[in-house]
C-alpha cells in the first residue's frame, strides 16, 4: 500500500486490467493475491527496496536479473547462466548431447550438505566437492590429475570396490568384502644383491654342522631408488628390509668354490634371515627329538632350518638345527645332519627364541672337492618384514675344512602381484 493511500486507492492505481487484488498493510509491506496472470509488458520488476535488483525480458525467450547496473543470472528456453560482477560463471544446460555444467574462468564448488574444505587453493576449472557424490554412468578425466588425500583403511561397502592410498605412499584396492590389496605406490619396487669375484676368499669354518656368515662381499648390485632393500657390503655384508617394504621375495644364491682341506665334504649354502620380530619359545620337551613350542603360529614348514638362542634348562636346543613335523605352535629338531637332536636331561626349558630362519627351499647342498671348484645356486620365495636382515650362509657338515670361493652371490626380489 502507497504511503497515505486508502486500500481503495491502492487496489485502483495497481490493478489495471487485473481480475481481483486482495491488498492489506502489514509492517509497511503489502501483501497481494493474484487471481489471474500478471502481465508486465514492459518496464521491470523490481525485487528489493533499493531498486537496484530487478527482473526484466529483454526478448521473447529471455529473463535477466540485474544487481545495479551489473548482470546476475539470464535464463533461456535450454541454459541458465550465473554471473559474477558481470562476469559469466557458470552455465547449467539441457541439449540434445546431455546435461552440462561448462565453468567460466572460476572453480566449480558443490557442497553437498557441509562446507567445502580443500588443502590447497582452487583455480580455474578445479571442482570440489564435499560429501558423497555419485555418478551413474561413465565418468572420464580428459586431462589433468586426480589427487586423492591419504587415509586408512576404509570400512568395506558391499558389492562396491574402493581405490586409496596410505601414510606409507602405496595405492590400495579394496573389495566389498574388505580384501586390500596393494596396487601401486612408490614401495612396490624392492631389490638388492650383494656380490663379489676375486682370485679367491675364504671363509673360515670352526665348527660342524653350524652355519657361518659368508662375508667377502665387495659390491652391491642394483636397488630400488626407494631404499626399501638395502644392501651393505662394506660392514655387515647383509641386506636390510626397510620400513614398509614387507611382503612376498624371491631370494636367490650362486656361489663358485671349493674347501680348502682334504678330501671332499658336503657343504651347505643358504641365505639366514635374522627376524625383526624374534618368535618367542613358550617350552621344550626333554625328549629325543626336542619337541619347541612357540607363544604365536611360526610359519615353519619341514625342512627349514632354524637358529635358537638363549633357551635355558634345555639348553640343547640352542643349536642351527633342521624343523620337522611341524604344526601351528610347535616343531621337532634336527641336526643339519638329519639326526634327532636330544634334549639334555634337564626338564622342559620355558624362555628364548628363534633368532634366524633359514629357508628350506634356499638351499645348496653338495659335495665340495679340496681340487677343482664347482658351482651351486639355489633360488626360492618367502615373506619378508620390515626389518628382516638377509645374510648368506655356508656349513660344512661333514668337517671342519673351510670354504674357498672366487665367487659368490645372493639376492631378494619383491613379487609383483
Amino acid at each position: 500500500m502507497l504511503h497515505g493511500q486508502s486500500a481503495a486507492d491502492c487496489v485502483t492505481s495497481i490493478a489495471g486490467g487485473v481480475t481481483a487484488i486482495d491488498s492489506c498493510e502489514s509492517a509497511g509491506s503489502i501483501i497481494t493475491t493474484f487471481t489471474d496472470d500478471l502481465h508486465l509488458l514492459t518496464g521491470k520488476l523490481v525485487l528489493d527496496a533499493d531498486l537496484d535488483t530487478y527482473l526484466w525480458s529483454p526478448s521473447d525467450d529471455q529473463i535477466e536479473m540485474y544487481q545495479g547496473t551489473k548482470l546476475a543470472a539470464r535464463w533461456t528456453n535450454n541454459t541458465a547462466i550465473l554471473y559474477t560482477n558481470g562476469i559469466a560463471r557458470l552455465s547449467i544446460g539441457n541439449s540434445s548431447a546431455g546435461f552440462s555444467v561448462p565453468l567460466f574462468n572460476s572453480a566449480l564448488i558443490l557442497s553437498l550438505g557441509t562446507t567445502v574444505t580443500t588443502s590447497h587453493a582452487l583455480s580455474t576449472g578445479d571442482t570440489g566437492v564435499s560429501g558423497d557424490f555419485e555418478v551413474e554412468g561413465t565418468a572420464y578425466l580428459d586431462s589433468g590429475l586426480q589427487y586423492i588425500a591419504e587415509t586408512t583403511t576404509p570400512t568395506p561397502i558391499d558389492s562396491f570396490g574402493a581405490i586409496y592410498t596410505k601414510a606409507d605412499n602405496m595405492l590400495y584396492f579394496q573389495d566389498g568384502a574388505g580384501s586390500e590389496t596393494m596396487i601401486g605406490g612408490a614401495p612396490l619396487d624392492s631389490h638388492s644383491s650383494l656380490w663379489f669375484h676375486t682370485a679367491g676368499s675364504t671363509t673360515t669354518i670352526g665348527t660342524e654342522d653350524l652355519f657361518t656368515q659368508v662375508t667377502a662381499f665387495q659390491n652391491t648390485g642394483a636397488e630400488d631408488v626407494h631404499s626399501n632393500a638395502v644392501g651393505d657390503p662394506v660392514t655387515d655384508n647383509d641386506i636390510t628390509i626397510g620400513a614398509g617394504a614387507g611382503g612376498d621375495y624371491d631370494l636367490t644364491l650362486e656361489a663358485s668354490f671349493r674347501n680348502d682341506g682334504g678330501g671332499a665334504v658336503d657343504m651347505v649354502l643358504t641365505v639366514g634371515i635374522t627376524l625383526a620380530t624374534p618368535i618367542a619359545i613358550t617350552s621344550s620337551t626333554d625328549a629325543t627329538p626336542i619337541v619347541v613350542t612357540t607363544t604365536v603360529p611360526h610359519g615353519l614348514k619341514n625342512g627349514d632350518m632354524v637358529r635358537i638362542s638363549g633357551h635355558t634348562t634345555n639348553t640343547n636346543a640352542n643349536d642351527d638345527c633342521i624343523v620337522d613335523n611341524v604344526a601351528s605352535t610347535t616343531f621337532e629338531l634336527n641336526d643339519l645332519d638329519f639326526a634327532d637332536i636330544a634334549g639334555n636331561s634337564a626338564g622342559a626349558g620355558a624362555d628364548g627364541n628363534v633368532i634366524i630362519v633359514f629357508p628350506g627351499d634356499v638351499v645348496a647342498h653338495r659335495s665340495v672337492s679340496n681340487s677343482a671348484l664347482g658351482s651351486a645356486g639355489a633360488h626360492g620365495s618367502t615373506t619378508l618384514a620390515a626389518g628382516d636382515i638377509i645374510e648368506m650362509y655356508v656349513a660344512n657338515v661333514s668337517g671342519t675344512s673351510n670354504m674357498f670361493a672366487v665367487s659368490t652371490e645372493f639376492g631378494v626380489s619383491r613379487f609383483r602381484d
